[in-house]
């Protein structure tokens, strides 16, 4: 017998379902309102209630807490196939056809698939959209309950949590981007829209970003004897060709050939004078390589440059520093010889550069690239790993320190591409251990639309809370035919862009958390609090990713907080790109705003000054801070070193740990 489960709003709202008795049909409703549907190809994707036949599947209990989703006009069965995707199969009795339901709050359950352990969910909040059985559970986006009706409401969940300006989680020293590839290509454009496009990166009013990450190109071999030709246009297109300055051992330096990238970053110095550099690397000349190109071994999961070039490509990767240095006064901060190192899917003639390293490899490298850039002059130091997973990343830092190279490592960078929040916090608590700055130095995401670009900005509040890095830096800036991995959608040939959805939900975070400002602790993961440095102003960033929220915040830790009127908010949704709004109350120190459908709030509030302990750094702090691994910064957010010593009177921030405080020098 099939029964019907039949959900009000009340009902729903007093207690999620989380588990039937006997086989129970019924829609599967997403976080987002919408339905899991079976497709005319078999794969679980998401369904409009407005379908001609929304349909229905049937739980089925078997035992153990399991049950089988069966789609019953196809008598097939949900299943996990390949690593993530998720189809309708006719087996139910594999453990990827198992599901387990976990109640997830008053509201909403997850679906936990036996045989991978991982969570059924969505990267887009859209009709359509593919359903993955390998989520980690943390996105509104993993959420589901139950209904007899296509068109249930959504509950609206409500959320209560204190921000702290006394628990200082980091000093943060801005955002950034890579110039890797646009910058290939836009910087061949018109003067005029170059001015244009860096004006929306870097303005205060823009994006707002300071940090830059150029990409010192290897080059492919010329004459493709080793490998396809022009192969990196099956994916990433020609713009991933980037160029390398030498064709052989013993050829003289071609600087001319990254006219349009070096370009780019000549406008950025121009109009952002305090711009920070770093220069990175994809991978070593063609002809330094085992397979003689550019994007990998033949074997994906081997190293590609030949330890008898080590000397000779860290002598190619100081040399473009000094180039700079000496020709256009551009001196980079770091320097990262590594990309993804140990990743296994840099091959030969694949669609970008990339070179596997070994840990051990990179050790090795190390070894030689330090003393050369260490008698070079400079004062680039080097950055390392950036490893694509943040798990990798803690593998990496523990054999460096074991190793003893961990002393040649200025700065730890990692991508967040695959990454837990447990994961998040081992990597900080390694950096912050070492006294180790720490940059999330590449990211980006799928999905689609605004339900995309908010689960990127979900990522990016998991990385500034739990990861703690000083930067947080995108990929790219513009892409064509996409609104995801990038701010600006246009025509690379033609010259034509425009700002996406994705540049407003990005701002909301940028414009508002200058360089110079602290993260401060805020006991909801859907939010992201930073303050200033005389601590009289209070940016909170709030995120919704679902149909409907209610924020509740607790102030009362501020000395002072304003009435609505001295409140300023700004909103992206999907008919709002960075709109003043008003509709938020402010009562005793306390706030309560309602967030729309897929939207993202930032609200600056003028707290007031709240007197913060300041001290001579003399005597006993002195003594102290010898053992105590800190990060000093100037007052308006520049970092200046480790030591105190030599520094002329003044007022400073000192980040020991997870805490900071501002400190006085005197004569």
């Amino acid at each position: 017998m099939t029964s019907l489960i039949v959900l009000t709003a009340i009902s729903l709202m007093a207690s999620a379902q989380s588990q039937f008795t006997q086989p129970t049909r019924t829609y599967l409703m997403h976080s987002s309102g919408l339905h899991l549907k079976r497709g005319s190809d078999g794969i679980a994707k998401l369904e409009d209630a407005s379908a001609t036949k929304p349909q229905q599947v049937t739980f089925v209990p078997v035992g153990g807490g399991y049950y089988v989703v069966r789609a019953d006009a196809s008598r097939s069965y949900m299943a996990l196939s390949g690593e993530w995707e998720t189809h309708f199969v006719t087996d139910s009795t594999s453990d990827n056809a198992k599901w387990k339901i976990e109640r997830q709050n008053d509201f909403f359950v997850k679906l936990r698939c036996k045989a991978n352990n991982k969570y059924l969910g969505t990267d887009a909040n859209t009709a359509e959209a593919w359903v993955f059985a390998n989520k980690d559970g943390a996105s509104p986006l993993h959420y589901w309950f139950f209904s007899d009706n296509a068109k249930q409401s959504i509950p609206v969940d409500t959320l209560s949590y204190t921000v702290r300006p006394d628990d200082v989680r980091q000093h943060f020293e801005g955002w950034g981007v890579s110039l890797c590839w646009w910058a290939n290509m836009c910087g061949q454009w018109d003067e005029a829209k170059i001015n244009t496009l860096v004006n929306w990166l870097v303005s205060p009013s823009g994006l707002n970003y300071s940090l830059f990450r150029y990409n010192i190109g290897g080059g492919d071999d010329p004459e493709w004897r080793h490998c396809e030709e022009h192969h990196m246009a099956r994916g990433m297109g020609l713009r991933a060709e980037m160029p390398g300055f030498k064709d052989f051992t013993g050829d003289e330096y071609h600087w001319d050939r990254d006219e349009a990238q070096r370009r780019i970053m000549l406008k950025i110095r121009e109009k952002r004078p305090d711009a920070v550099f770093e220069a990175f690397s994809n991978s070593a000349p063609y002809y330094m390589t085992y397979s003689g190109c550019v994007s990998g071994n033949t074997d994906p999961a081997k190293d590609n440059l030949r330890p008898e070039y080590y000397e000779e490509f860290a002598h190619y990767l100081v040399d473009v520093c000094k180039h700079y240095k000496d020709e256009y006064g551009i001196e980079f901060r770091t320097l990262e010889p590594f990309n993804e190192a140990m990743t296994d899917f840099w091959r030969c003639s694949g669609t970008q550069e990339g070179c596997h390293f070994d840990v051990q490899s990179q050790i090795n490298f190390l070894r030689v690239l330090a003393p050369i850039l260490q008698a070079s002059g400079l004062s680039t130091v080097i950055s390392a790993s950036d490893e694509t997973k943040v798990a990798q990343s803690v593998a990496d830092f523990n054999a460096y320190k074991s190793a003893g190279v961990l002393p040649l490592v200025s700065q730890w960078n990692t991508h967040t591409y695959s990454v837990t929040n447990a994961d998040r916090k081992r990597l900080a608590q390694l950096a912050q251990k070492a006294g180790i700055p720490l940059w999330m130095s590449e990211v980006g995401a799928g999905g689609s639309g605004l339900g995309g670009n908010l689960a990127l900005a979900q990522k990016l509040f998991d990385d500034i809370r739990y990861l703690q890095p000083e930067a947080w830096i995108d990929w790219q800036v513009m892409e064509e035919d996409n609104d995801q991995w990038c701010t600006v959608t246009g025509n690379f040939a033609n010259q034509t862009f425009s700002r996406n959805k994705n540049y407003y939900v990005r701002q909301q975070c940028s414009r508002f958390i200058p360089s110079g400002y602290d993260i401060i602790a805020s006991d909801c993961d859907q939010s992201l609090a930073a303050i200033n440095a005389a601590q009289d102003t209070l940016v909170l960033v709030v995120l919704n990713e679902g149909t409907k929220a209610i924020h509740r915040i607790d102030l009362s830790h501020f000395a002072e907080v304003p009435a609505k009127a001295k409140v300023k908010a700004y909103r992206t949704s999907a008919s709002e790109d960075l709109k003043r709004i008003y509709d938020f109350t402010v009562s005793d120190k306390m706030m309560t705003i309602t967030l729309p459908t897929q939207s993202i709030t930032t609200l600056l509030l003028p707290v007031g000054s709240k007197e913060t302990e300041i001290r001579s750094m003399l005597g006993e702090t002195e003594q102290s801070a010898k053992n105590t691994p800190k990060t000093i910064y100037s007052i308006n957010g520049c970092r200046i070193g480790n030591s105190t010593k030599g520094l002329p009177p003044g007022l400073y921030i000192v980040r020991q740990g997870n805490t900071s405080r501002k400190i006085i020098i005197k004569n």
